[in-house]
């Protein structure tokens, strides 16, 4: 199962949220409405799940590691991604939102892809050249050969100095040539030039999307993907989620989302102690069979810690008698 952060601090199933507070969202897939078969029915025909760390404040980098630790089996797209938003620190107001991680996309070598890219107030963000190659053409997505069991560290900060693209790369914006002969690219009047970088924490087994030896995804430098530019020049509201447009009855993929942090502008590093969650409901066109601890960020010891302790509260062995024993009880409706 998905592990959750270190150090996350979740409330006891006695604590604030209450014994009916844990049964909802534990068993709140359990609901007689099911889809455990076919394709999500969402607007984006996705089903997701949101991490909502509790951070308050503004910084200047924001990151977290993911380990993705099944391959998908379909050609269907999946997607997980740190979030952040953007605020203009003299205004306060927000400025939109962009994301970035790896995905497992059919239009790409090995089905393996990053991805940084968002929105504003006009629409999609511009942004400099990716420092990748992309098969699919798309801007925002360059190739990038991800392997299964692998830690890979995300990251989004201010982008030093010029703003290199790397030689010839094809892309958009205003482009000019440096002394070496590489393309130099800077952000429009007013706005920030935001870098997102993958980077390998370890080797990890020789399976999921394939990669050569030598290749961006077996080193452990960091991977710039490009610089997305925002008029915001502060990140707010972090999180992390998941995007999947594969069959309900696709063999699940798990992930182990880990040491999700912030730094701020006179360099504090800021550690989240806890996250909320938001996964699409069934009446909302996701899917039910989520994994409780994909759900809830918590790592699968601390699930079977306060599934117990329900169990105990209710006299009960199981989840389904947990249900019935709850609805009997008034707790779930």
């Amino acid at each position: 199962m998905a592990e959750g952060p270190g150090g996350t601090d979740e409330a006891a199933p006695d604590g604030p949220t209450g014994l009916s507070g844990w049964l909802r969202r534990v068993f709140g897939g359990l609901a007689p409405s099911e889809r455990t078969r076919g394709y999500p029915t969402s607007s984006n025909r996705a089903s997701s799940m949101n991490l909502f760390w509790d951070l308050p404040g503004r910084f200047v980098e924001v990151g977290v590691t993911l380990t993705i630790l099944d391959e998908p089996r379909t050609d269907d797209l999946y997607f997980w991604a740190l979030q952040v938003g953007f605020e203009d620190a003299a205004s306060g107001r927000r400025q939109g939102a962009a994301h970035t991680g790896p995905q497992w996309a059919a239009q790409h070598p090995g089905h393996g892809a990053v991805n940084w890219g968002g929105y504003g107030a006009v629409g999609e963000l511009d942004g400099s050249r990716g420092w990748l190659p992309s098969a699919s053409g798309n801007a925002n997505s360059v190739d990038y050969p991800w392997r299964v069991g692998v830690p890979y560290r995300l990251t989004v900060a201010r982008a030093p100095g010029d703003h290199d693209a790397g030689p010839l790369a094809p892309g958009y914006g205003a482009a000019r040539a440096n002394a070496s002969g590489t393309y130099v690219e800077a952000p429009p009047l007013g706005f920030t030039a935001w870098r997102a970088t993958i980077t390998p924490l370890a080797a990890g087994p020789d399976v999921g999307a394939s990669a050569d030896a030598g290749s961006p995804a077996h080193t452990a430098e960091p991977q710039v993907i490009r610089d997305l530019w925002a008029p915001g020049d502060r990140l707010v509201s972090p999180m992390v989620w998941s995007e999947v447009f594969a069959r309900c009855d696709a063999v699940p993929v798990r992930v182990a989302w880990s040491n999700p942090t912030a730094i701020d502008e006179r360099g504090g590093v800021h550690r989240v102690q806890s996250a909320r969650v938001n996964y699409q409901s069934v009446a909302d066109g996701g899917c039910s069979n989520t994994e409780v601890a994909h759900r809830l960020f918590l790592s699968e010891t601390t699930v079977k810690s306060h599934l117990a302790h329900i169990y105990s509260k209710l006299d009960v062995s199981s989840r389904t008698a947990a249900v019935s024993a709850a609805r009997r009880r008034g707790i779930l409706r």
